[in-house]
């Protein structure tokens, strides 16, 4: 069986706990086999938990089936599932594998041509031995890939989306505390346009009741997804985001300038220009605005009431 393995990133460690339904979704976790190798250590009692149905097909379990057998008895493998004592020579002879604190866990990256498997050992007595999460390999690629800093100097040039008012050109930071910053939260990266741009939305926007800001239309001119919260236009690099030319910016400033409202009426959703807040002035503000103008405030006299 051809497949490779390596040390699990500090990035990727996550990805072999469970976590939250709409992150395992996204990032195509399969579902994770929990493995206990009894008190003796030459056990193997082993339960599946199901995280995305669709992607659990016959190609997958063959696939799944295949592995586990292999790593359990393949000695050349370093007998990573033989059994316990043979898992704990094949964790503490790679000590830089050890992903907590405690050097109890380690963990490891498994690459076929169509699948990622995230292992997560214990080879302690009492405890669950084995966690292996199971990824679409090209899902988890494209989830993890938004997630990284990015690498460039110096600020970039994007255009932000708010919602219910327009769009304004903005240099920010280019790395990702920067990026989830303009979006509140984790960032996802979406590609609909044939332009070399993105767009930076944030990942939960919807999920988290964010504001519907624009809508993105298909080659009919039909809406087929709303994009909520405040997103960004960015540019693209070669392999990272990286600032708009005036050209983009003058199409997609013009493109998103109107924001927009949303009502469903049936089972269609209507989109309508909607006329940003306008905020009032303030008195300070009107004072200041007369005295830069040298305008003078008369001031109002009062009357004195007549004596009769």
């Amino acid at each position: 069986m051809d497949f490779s393995i390596r040390l699990m990133t500090p990035e990727e460690r996550a990805f072999a706990y469970t976590q939250d339904q709409q992150t395992l979704h996204s990032s195509g976790c399969i579902g994770h086999l929990r493995v206990d190798m009894d008190t003796n250590g030459k056990g193997f009692f082993s339960s599946w938990d199901t995280h995305s149905p669709s992607l659990k097909d016959d190609s997958f379990m063959a696939e799944f089936d295949k592995l586990i057998n292999e790593l359990r008895s393949n000695e050349d493998l370093g007998g990573i599932l033989m059994n316990r004592n043979s898992m704990a020579s094949f964790c503490r002879a790679i000590p830089e594998s050890a992903i907590t604190e405690d050097g109890r866990n380690f963990g490891f990256r498994l690459d076929t041509e169509e699948h990622t498997y995230m292992l997560r050992l214990n080879p302690h007595k009492g405890e669950y031995n084995a966690y292996i999460y199971a990824y679409d390999r090209e899902l988890l690629d494209m989830f993890m890939e938004p997630q990284q800093e990015v690498e460039q100097e110096g600020p970039i040039t994007v255009l932000v989306v708010p919602p219910q008012d327009f769009p304004y050109v903005k240099e920010i930071d280019p790395g990702l505390k920067s990026l989830q910053q303009e979006v509140d939260g984790w960032i996802e990266a979406v590609y609909p346009f044939e332009d070399q741009v993105a767009i930076i939305c944030n990942e939960e926007g919807k999920m988290n009741g964010m504001a519907p800001n624009r809508a993105l239309y298909d080659e009919d001119g039909q809406v087929y997804d709303i994009v909520a919260g405040q997103f960004l236009v960015v540019g693209l690099t070669e392999d990272n985001f990286g600032s708009l030319s005036p050209e983009q910016i003058k199409k997609f400033s013009d493109r998103f300038h109107s924001p927009e409202g949303f009502m469903r009426v049936g089972n269609q959703i209507l989109v309508f220009p909607i006329d940003p807040p306008v905020e009032k002035d303030s008195v300070m503000d009107k004072l200041k605005t007369q005295q830069a103008s040298h305008k003078k405030v008369t001031p109002v006299k009062k009357h004195k009431e007549e004596i009769r």
